[in-house]
């Protein structure tokens, strides 16, 4: 494999690789790439799914191929939406800061991130409680954690032996890079 020099095709090019493994992952689960991200950012900001700080920064990161998560019985959550069980008037309940995190997650408006969290809801992966907080449901959450340990056994493959210096070089530059392109979007 040739060496790439540090610029946009070698970001671009590893970002490609690494959701590449994160669409085979999530093959089987009923989940794109968007509402593994709400899922993510949902399960975090709950108190119940033992969040680390690197949760949020974790929340496209690819992870290993593997079986279906989904429940055999269970038809894929893509064609579930809209159908029987979704519950479109749940669109607008969702708490405001939630759909700031997710829509600057995914780089999409407020309307997208609640269609995201939406789904979940109607897939049955997350839920809003008596006081308003969105929650995983115990199956989103027991999907969540499955993928979860998936992306933590993937990136101790990919960095884990890595300089801890070497590291956080990179993630000063990327977020540096990340900071500039979130400006130039805004």
């Amino acid at each position: 494999m040739m060496t790439i020099p540090f610029g946009a095709q070698l970001i671009g090019r590893t970002e490609k690789a690494l959701n590449a493994l994160l669409d085979q992952a999530l093959q089987g689960t009923g989940l794109t790439e968007p509402q593994w991200v709400a899922l993510t950012l949902t399960a975090t900001r709950t108190p119940t799914a033992a969040a680390t700080s690197d949760d949020a920064a974790f929340a496209s990161e690819p992870v290993v191929p593997g079986a279906s998560l989904a429940p055999e019985h269970t038809p894929p959550m893509a064609s579930r939406i809209g159908g029987p069980g979704s519950n479109p008037e749940v669109v607008g309940q969702f708490p405001a800061d939630l759909i700031a995190r997710i829509a600057e997650a995914l780089r999409v408006g407020e309307p997208a991130a609640r269609e995201r969290l939406a789904e979940l809801a109607g897939a049955g992966l997350v839920h809003t409680t008596s006081g308003g907080a969105v929650e995983p449901t115990e199956r989103g959450l027991a999907l969540w954690q499955d993928v979860r340990a998936q992306v933590m056994r993937l990136t101790d493959k990919l960095w884990g032996d890595v300089p801890e210096a070497d590291r956080a070089a990179a993630g000063r530059v990327l977020n540096v890079v990340l900071a500039r392109a979130g400006a130039l979007l805004s």
